[in-house]
């Protein structure tokens, strides 16, 4: 039902952790900074020529402000608008669009 309780990604990562007595190196899961990181030095990016682009705030647009991106929310996903409005001001995207279809008229030089 709408209520039940789903284990996420960070519980079965404990877990193996503990299993295996050692934490991870790196952890390859949105809201992480460090794979944000990885992935702009190994595509050879810059955070300031990047925009994430996701639906939800507390995964998508904070694996891209955790480094400086860009941000872009669009609303063709799993939060609604009046969810995104409604989280705390540092957690707002930069951008938000109907679709990724404006992401190139958003990102346009002024």
């Amino acid at each position: 039902g709408d209520h039940a309780i789903v284990p996420a990604a960070g519980s079965l990562l404990q877990a193996v952790a503990t299993a295996c007595g050692r934490e991870p190196t790196i952890v390859c899961g949105k809201p992480s900074r460090g794979l944000a990181l990885q992935l702009l030095e190994s595509e050879g990016f810059t955070a300031a020529s990047t925009c994430m682009v996701g639906d939800r705030t507390d995964t998508d647009i904070e694996f891209g402000r955790s480094v400086g991106m860009e941000t872009l929310f669009v609303e063709s996903g799993s939060m609604t608008l009046d969810e995104v409005r409604a989280v705390e001001e540092a957690s707002q995207p930069r951008f938000i669009a109907f679709s990724i279809a404006t992401l190139a008229e958003l990102l346009k030089p002024p």
